[in-house]
């Protein structure tokens, strides 16, 4: 019976790939393993990178596992036949009985007089000698381990720390910071960061809370180009590639099920990036002022995208799951390119601003929303497209001349809105506050159902209604001139199911501008 040559598994006649790691029969390389066989996890002795499934051999480092690991619990007796460890005089890690040297910091074991034990820790001529080949020789890797076929980045270039058993990367040491290319080794479950104290603090203005500022683990890295990150990550924290202005590539894997805000916000050569399956919500800012981030895929496990998360992109169309529940405030605020989105049916809530602009000087297209009224909207935010010069609503209908005016539309008979909706903000669907120009559209009957509960202040404003019936008796009609616009009442109104009469002044003003009853 022939045997695996990476793993030893004995094969049996006919089978092609190892089931415990999935090399090729006859092949000395590892290969992919389903991640639904539910095979052993656990870490090599020596390199310290996770191995899934039975192996005789590492995939990464190729060290014999069982003599590794008996060699691992010999110095683990060794350790406990001592009362009292040996450990670095330095730095404090535990050494081997006879170690002269500490295989950590490098510090030789004698005897350190106290005013140099804050200094740098000591190194051996053989180790600098060691790190100077190697920076010369180009990128810094380890002795094997892998990451998507790339040498990873050695530990000795990273500060990191130990939560609940998990290696979190809190910074990448200065003297790394010119690297190009980081390979992040499989030991680090979390992509973290540190504190560092306020350059501006001052202790006689500032209160003591405010004396340190969160740095991410690779903040302001301008060097960096290309990440790869192993797929052992679950985490990225706040801020932890903000500002790396020339990051190009990072990939990120499936295991990762937190990113949080910041994370990667103003990297500005980001041209494309591979959200996650595994991602359930895009927090505050995560890729805020991503000037070339242009693609963005959004996997139907995203349920919530954060306030600002793609503010200031250069993204074009977007497409969101049948998932998604939320869009935050100014979500896509300022992507000046954006001209085509498509709104899902689970939607619930548009954020303030989320696709308004600030500079209406940088826009010159036209905005076309598919679906502006989802099946399942409850609640539309302030100012939704505030400053957009155009927009088009394809679900109702649209005009294909090239009209000048701010809302090409083409007329529509009845419009229902949905009866999960309860709340529209302010200005929500206007998007030129004070705009003087004549309106193109008219609608000639809206229905607004009985669980809407609030509609603000020139909700409606970019819209002339014919006819009006809302099914809630709570409004009145002040209420209905106002999210109208307030320069106007429609023909009919129609509240709570009960016909409102207008005044002889209403008539006499209303005539007076132009409008027949």
């Amino acid at each position: 019976m022939a045997k695996c040559k990476v793993c030893g598994y004995r094969l049996g006649d006919g089978v092609t790939k190892c089931p415990m790691c999935g090399a090729i029969a006859g092949s000395t390389v590892a290969g992919e393993i389903s991640p639904e066989l539910n095979l052993p996890k656990y870490f090599c002795p020596s390199c310290n990178s996770q191995i899934l499934g039975e192996h005789r051999y590492c995939p990464s480092c190729g060290v014999d596992l069982k003599e590794a690991t008996k060699k691992a619990e010999n110095l683990k007796t060794q350790k406990q036949e001592f009362a009292e460890e040996k450990k670095c005089v330095n730095c404090g890690a535990v050494l081997t009985p006879n170690a002269k040297f500490c295989p950590e910091c490098g510090a030789k074991q004698e005897v350190i007089p106290v005013e140099q034990a804050s200094k740098e820790p000591a190194i051996s001529k053989k180790l600098k000698k060691e790190s100077k080949n190697k920076q010369k020789q180009g990128p810094l890797t380890t002795s094997g381990g892998l990451v998507n076929g790339q040498p990873e980045t050695p530990m000795e270039a990273f500060e990191y720390e130990i939560e609940d058993g998990k290696y979190v990367l809190t910074k990448l040491k200065k003297k790394y910071r010119n690297l190009t290319e980081i390979v992040v080794p499989k030991i680090f479950s979390v992509i973290g960061n540190h504190k560092e104290v306020w350059e501006d603090y001052d202790p006689a203005e500032d209160d003591e809370e405010d004396k340190y500022e969160l740095i991410g683990a690779f903040q302001d890295c301008d060097k960096l180009e290309s990440v790869i990150l192993p797929d052992t990550i679950e985490i990225i924290k706040e801020a932890a590639f903000y500002g790396c202005r020339n990051l190009v590539s990072i990939n990120l894997p499936d295991t990762i099920g937190i990113i949080e805000e910041d994370a990667f916000g103003y990297c500005s050569n980001l041209v494309t990036i591979h959200i996650p399956d595994s991602l359930l919500e895009i927090s505050y800012r995560t890729f805020g002022c991503c000037d070339k981030l242009t693609n963005v895929i959004i996997p139907p496990s995203v349920k919530r995208i954060g306030v600002a998360a793609f503010m200031g992109c250069n993204l074009t169309n977007l497409s969101f799951p049948d998932s998604l529940i939320e869009i935050g405030a100014d979500a896509f605020s300022d992507c000046y390119n954006l001209n085509f989105v498509r709104l899902p049916n689970s939607l619930e809530k548009i954020g303030d601003r989320a696709f308004s602009i600030s500079d209406n000087e940088k826009y010159r297209g036209c905005l076309q929303i598919e679906n502006l009224f989802p099946s399942s909207i409850k609640e539309y935010g302030e100012k939704l497209f505030d400053e957009t010069d155009k927009v088009k609503l394809l679900t109702i209908g649209r005009d294909e001349d090239d009209d000048e005016e701010f809302l090409d539309i083409e007329n529509i008979d009845t419009l229902e809105l949905p009866d999960t909706l309860e709340t529209i903000a302010d200005n929500a669907l206007f998007p030129i506050q004070g705009s003087s120009r004549n309106l193109i559209c008219c609608i000639k009957t809206l229905i607004i159902p009985e669980s809407v509960k609030k509609i603000g202040r020139n909700a409606f404003a970019g819209f002339y209604i014919e006819r009006v019936i809302i099914k809630n008796k709570s409004f009145n009609k002040e209420d209905v001139r106002l999210f109208l616009g307030g320069g106007y009442l429609p023909k009919e109104l129609i509240i709570g199911g009960q016909h409102i009469e207008y005044s002889l002044s209403d008539k006499i003003f209303f005539r007076a501008l132009g409008y027949r009853f």
